[in-house]
This record gives structure tokens, sequence and C-alpha cells, in this order.
């Protein structure tokens, strides 16, 4: 907003900086004043074992963002800012439904976890089932709506001719 406002990245960076500092100081400071920290005491086994619970967490995480990033970074070796810049542009709505699905995967791995837990693998199929069909309809949605809206909409926005990506922005 900042930018678009002013139109001057350095000045928005500046405001952005200062919002960052003014917020983390209410978060960190002002709010947490409220809560009596005192009673709670360092105990180092339980954070090692929540590390150690989270490693497959950040190791899903981090090979999947490195999944996603490598044929950018591939791209960056290969070609050249044109090419890059159209393929950033019709790679961003990959990267929004990417995203979003975790809004819908992520609350589900309890569930998983729990089924399978309990050794109840038809729960477990039968989520995974839903899950799946889910996606499958609202991907096919998305992609009628890529073929009609997408080019047109991508190339609208970053003021681009994206006419002849069709076809890569549903693959």
């Amino acid at each position: 907003l900042c930018l678009s406002i002013s139109q001057n990245i350095v000045f928005s960076l500046a405001v952005l900086l200062l919002t960052n500092l003014a917020l983390t100081w209410w978060w960190d400071f002002w709010l947490a004043r409220q809560f009596d920290l005192g009673r709670l005491a360092w105990r180092k086994n339980e954070v090692f074992r929540l590390i150690k619970a989270c490693i497959p967490l950040f190791l899903s995480a981090f090979l999947s963002l490195l999944l996603i990033n490598s044929s950018k970074y591939l791209l960056e070796h290969l070609s050249d800012d044109v090419t890059q810049g159209h393929f950033n542009m019709i790679f961003m709505p990959a990267t929004v439904i990417n995203l979003l699905s975790g809004f819908v995967f992520k609350p589900l791995l309890a569930e998983y976890g729990e089924a399978f837990k309990k050794q109840d693998f038809s729960l477990f199929y039968k989520i995974f089932g839903k899950n799946i069909a889910f996606l499958f309809g609202l991907e096919m949605l998305c992609c009628v709506g890529a073929w009609i809206f997408g080019t047109p909409v991508l190339g609208f926005l970053y003021k681009a001719d994206l006419s002849a990506y069709r076809v890569p922005l549903l693959l």
C-alpha cells in the first residue's frame, strides 16, 4: 500500500521496517508482560524432546520448499531474465495454490496421525480418499478457470502478453 501510494521503494521498506519493529515491541514486550513468565522454568529435556519431535516437520517443509523452488533455481542458472520473469508470472498461481493447500492439509495431519496411531487404516484411507476427491474437483475447477481467465488476468496484473503460456499455466 505504501509503495503504491508513494512510488518510492526505499521509503516503503523503511515504513515496513518501522512497522515490524513497532509490532514486535507491542507483541513481544508489551503483551508478554501480561503473562506470568516467571512460573515457566527452563526444562532442557522437554525442549530437546520438542526439537526432536519437530525434526520430521522441519524436513518435510524444507524438502517441500526445495522441490517447489528447484525449477526456479535451474531456470535462473540456464536462462535469461525475460524467461525467468515469464516463468515467475506463470508460476505464481501454483505458489498460491500450494500455500492454500497447506491450510487444508495441515489441520488434517492430527486426524491422519490419530487414525494411524489407532491402526484404523479404514478411517485413514477414508480421510485420504475424501481429500484426494476434494482436491481433484478443486483442481478441475481451477484448470477450467485458468484456461478461460488465467493468462488474461495474469497478463493484466503483470502488464505482459502471456497468451502464449496458456498450456504451461495449466501444467
